[in-house]
């Protein structure tokens, strides 16, 4: 079994910032993080720590919002070309872009494309335009997931109208072969984000980000306390992943405490990388 960390963003990655002037300003401006640009070999330790085997790479296509990638697609996938033992590359394209579908298929022809990220709150697009579906149903099709943030987002610039996991509960009908990951759980919305992880065979959620504390005290909130340990160890051991948000969060921090929660070890076993093989092709 994989130990897999399926939400990673490289948005201060050092190799990546050093081949593109400007970049460092837009993700302190837009991504609102401070944190120093640290080389790869950073995440690479930290996974050593966390015995985490592989991470997914997350990008987010900001074009039509702010005219940037964080960071762009094309350097995160060489990324993992040059370390595929360890790096996973999920793509992202704006879904109101006017070739996305054109673009999505350009980037499984020239990479190995493992899924699509999206934030519907950062990239400011309804999930429930058409454009939006057909893209999807394109996904579907390519049987690529597609990750994208749910639940509560800092900056006031951006809308909470469409992170609500509920809205997935709809294109979850509407487009039933696409593999949906509901980013953070869908903090603060845990239970709706139960109602649509139970109602759909192809829908997971990822336990990544801390909004209520240490890692420790939010893990141990959100799958023991807010949502009650038997409903997750009963109805959901088969629809969490494991996810960090680094470089929010450490990933050997996030690890460390599911480790330390008090769930049965074998849905542990689940979260940090059995239901992965269910989401991504390895």
């Amino acid at each position: 079994m994989y130990r897999i960390d399926v939400h990673v963003h490289p948005v201060l990655v050092s190799e990546i910032l050093e081949k593109y002037p400007g970049l460092l300003e837009k993700v302190r401006e837009i991504f609102y993080i401070g944190t120093a640009p640290q080389p790869i070999e950073v995440i690479f330790k930290q996974m050593e720590i966390a015995n985490i085997d592989k991470v997914v790479l997350l990008p987010i296509d900001c074009t039509t919002r702010f005219g940037v990638e964080l960071p762009p697609v094309d350097a995160v996938m060489k990324l993992v070309e040059k370390y595929p033992e360890r790096l996973l590359g999920f793509t992202s394209i704006d879904p109101m872009r006017a070739d996305a579908i054109e673009a999505l298929k350009e980037q499984v022809k020239r990479y190995e494309v493992k899924g699509i990220k999206l934030n519907p709150a950062l990239q400011g697009f309804n999930p429930l335009d058409k454009r939006v579906l057909d893209f999807l149903r394109k996904c579907a099709e390519l049987e690529l997931p597609v990750l994208v943030h749910t639940g509560h987002v800092w900056m006031k610039r951006d809308s909470l109208e469409h992170v609500n996991p509920l809205v997935w509960d709809k294109i979850a009908t509407l487009v039933s072969d696409l593999k949906i990951v509901l980013a953070h759980m869908g903090f603060p919305w845990l239970w709706e984000t139960f109602t649509v992880l139970t109602r759909h065979e192809n829908v997971y959620a990822d336990i990544s980000n801390v909004y209520t504390g240490s890692p420790r005290e939010h893990l141990s909130y959100i799958l023991t306390e807010a949502l009650p340990k038997r409903i997750v160890e009963r109805f959901l051991y088969n629809k969490i992943v494991f996810g960090s948000d680094y470089p929010r969060i450490e990933i050997n921090k996030m690890a460390e405490a599911l480790g330390s929660l008090d769930i049965d070890a074998q849905v542990k076993d689940r979260i940090f990388g059995l239901n992965v093989g269910k989401l991504i092709r390895l």
